[in-house]
């Protein structure tokens, strides 16, 4: 073993961070499905910092991981064949060190759905009717160091099968995706009962026991993401993919150009107010949460998560897929989790919240979509209706997106005439129902309520800020 890593070692040609240009061939994933069920994986390309990562997620029974299903990675130099060095939490080095170019060669056992993912299964992997879906970052190692490049990935399928992605695909089915990040941080599917279907701006991708429920969701998605677009001038996903599974309960997870949902099937009737919510939200995302993002550790999270949720909310009966009694309905809830977060968060601010998030969950979407719901109504009426969104308009228009928690506020106040800060203010320093009650009454939003839990809103005077 000394003389193979040694020559392996003198093959590589070490170099200690990659040149500022980019490669003539870029770096390729290639993905073959096996005779036995497994996808073997071969990597060629630059290797500038000579370690490769995978996301480290660990399972609910803390044993575990994402790595679990991540099988030999072995470098490949001149026909000699080297085991990688295994590091755990995710992470594997090359016996050479970093390099020029290498062939890295492992394969994915599928077998994710045997774990319980406390994030949900839509943010790792799981297999489907012969078929297997996951989040890049979970299962395709990739050296972090090379960020700036392009990245091919070649699916090696069998015959009748289709492979979907939110990267660019040429006439030869060769997809690339622009940096590390749109590889990394996005979604794709592959299997033999998988179908692909526009709506809009967006594809969807589903397996077929989904058809009825891609169907009914095409044209409300295809009105939320225009809806979006016009609010924000364009798109920064050029090629937006959902993905739809089935599920024992509804779920999703978002990513950079893409998100995935799962549902139990067939769906429901009263199921629709549910998952469309998940696709407005979800898809909103695209602009509030990875466009507009938070720089460094800043704590954003009441923004990307309560303004995306509120939203999505207005966006939802502004495009008719929802009605006024169900608006209501939706709005009441805001005001509940927000009360309800409150009395479980006590002495948590909803700026601070984020720092925690699951354990603060409902002061996060709660609290912050009280400060975007308070925010329109008093701007629509102070200024115009149509601040909100012109003040959305401008975090997205902005040479720096990345926003840090007192960066954001300045933002949006420039926007308000302040009005930004005083809401967030009050709704810090926590606000009783009466106190939203009256808040909002004067903008033709009615308040009743049996604290903390009991919440009902009445728009019978049709508010200009919410009024299709």
């Amino acid at each position: 073993m000394r003389s193979l890593l040694f020559s392996i070692s003198a093959a590589l040609v070490a170099s200690p961070a990659l040149a500022q240009a980019c490669p003539d061939t870029p770096a390729r994933h290639t993905l073959a499905w096996t005779g036995d069920g497994d996808i073997a994986v071969t990597y060629t390309g630059p290797a500038p910092s000579g370690v490769f990562d995978i996301a480290h997620s660990v399972a609910a029974d803390e044993e575990t991981t994402t790595d679990t299903f991540i099988v030999d990675p072995e470098v490949v130099v001149f026909d000699a064949v080297a085991t990688m060095d295994r590091r755990g939490q995710g992470s594997w080095a090359l016996p050479g060190g970093p390099a020029d170019s290498v062939t890295i060669r492992y394969k994915i056992l599928p077998d994710h759905n045997d774990a319980v993912w406390p994030i949900g299964k839509e943010e790792i992997a799981y297999a489907f009717d012969g078929g297997f879906y996951a989040a890049a970052s979970r299962v395709l190692l990739a050296d972090y160091a090379y960020d700036d490049c392009p990245i091919e990935v070649v699916f090696d399928l069998p015959e009748g099968w289709t492979a979907a992605a939110p990267w660019t695909r040429d006439d030869d089915g060769v997809f690339t995706a622009a940096d590390l990040d749109r590889f990394h941080d996005n979604g794709f599917a592959l299997g033999p009962a998988l179908d692909v279907r526009p709506a809009g701006g967006m594809t969807l991708v589903y397996e077929r026991a989904a058809a009825d429920w891609a169907a009914d969701a095409a044209p409300g998605a295809a009105d939320a993401f225009t809806a979006y677009e016009t609010i924000f001038g364009d798109s920064p996903a050029a090629n937006f993919h959902v993905f739809l599974f089935e599920g024992t309960r509804p779920d999703g997870g978002a990513f950079l150009d893409s998100f995935a949902m799962r549902q139990p099937l067939p769906a429901r009737p009263i199921d629709a107010v549910v998952w469309r919510h998940g696709f407005a939200h979800e898809a909103l995302h695209t602009w509030i949460g990875n466009a507009i993002s938070r720089a460094d550790d800043s704590d954003i999270e009441w923004f990307t998560e309560g303004f995306t949720d509120y939203l999505a909310i207005k966006t939802l009966y502004r495009t008719g897929q929802i009605d006024q009694q169900t608006l209501e309905e939706k709005l009441g809830n805001l005001l509940r989790r927000y009360t309800l977060g409150t009395f479980l968060s006590q002495g948590v601010k909803v700026t601070e919240a984020g720092a925690n998030k699951q354990q603060n969950r409902l002061l996060v979407y709660g609290g912050g979509a009280v400060i975007a719901f308070l925010l329109d109504a008093e701007t629509a009426d102070a200024m115009a209706p149509g601040t909100f969104e012109a003040a959305l308009r401008a975090l997205y228009d902005a040479d720096d997106r990345a926003y840090s928690q007192d960066r954001l506020i300045a933002a949006l106040d420039a926007s308000t005439h302040g009005a930004a800060s005083d809401v967030i203010a009050a709704v810090d320093a926590g606000l009783r129902p009466t106190d939203l009650a009256d808040r909002l009454a004067p903008h033709g939003v009615a308040v009743a309520s049996f604290p903390p839990e009991e919440f009902y809103v009445d728009l019978a005077a049709n508010p200009a800020f919410l009024a299709r």
